[in-house]
């Protein structure tokens, strides 16, 4: 017993006529008057009796009616379900992204798409893109402009590097010149970090070299 036949086994109780449930289901009269044969086979009883106003359910059709109705509300609602469920990886850079866009980000998965399980995984950059490019993640907040072969990239947010330090006079609102830092001993991320890039590129055009005494991890 498949489910194509109970589907077509309902159509006709439906309609009540084997011309009227083929031509409903696109298919041949002689093809679905097949199909109802193997059915009846198949549970070893007559299923319908043909009257000059078509076909109705005898007692045993009425029972597999029922049946064939729960069984196709069933699978229609499994197959719903398996649409709507899954896992969605999101990589969340150390920093800005993983603080501000992690709680919002559950929330609002969760109100929209509460069948959806969401993955959150906090790294750097080239680790997240890596997972991408074979891929073990679906989507990453990064931070920097340059684009990597064979990701698609949109810009989310703009932020701006602060310099963090004592003896370090705040100047609201005003840039500071890279000359001025100089002589600034600098504890910055390892190189392979997005700042740490940041920060020896502006120095390089500049033609300055900054003055890194520690490296965090």
């Amino acid at each position: 017993m498949n489910l194509r036949r109970l589907k077509y086994f309902v159509k006709i109780v439906d309609i009540g006529s084997l011309t009227q449930a083929a031509q409903a289901l696109y298919i041949a009269q002689p093809a679905l008057s097949q199909q109802l044969a193997t059915l009846e086979a198949e549970v070893g009883q007559q299923l319908l009796v043909r009257t000059q106003r078509g076909v109705t359910p005898t007692e045993a059709g009425k029972a597999l009616y029922r049946h064939a109705q729960i069984i196709l509300r069933q699978c229609d609602q499994a197959l719903s379900d398996l649409a709507s469920a899954g896992q969605v990886s999101v990589g969340m850079a150390p920093g800005t992204a993983a603080v501000t866009l992690s709680l919002p980000l559950l929330r609002r998965v969760h109100a929209s798409h509460p069948g959806i399980l969401l993955y959150l995984n906090e790294n750097y950059g080239t680790t997240l893109s890596e997972l991408i490019m074979n891929g073990r993640m679906d989507m990453a907040v990064l931070y920097g402009d340059k684009a990597v072969h064979g990701l698609e990239f949109m810009p989310l947010a703009k932020e701006e590097l602060y310099l963090v330090g004592p003896g370090i006079e705040p100047r609201p609102g005003e840039s500071i010149r890279l000359a001025d830092l100089a002589d600034v001993q600098f504890l910055l991320p390892r190189p392979y970090n997005i700042v740490r890039k940041l920060v020896n590129e502006a120095f390089m055009r500049a033609g300055l070299t900054p003055h890194i005494i520690a490296e965090v991890e």
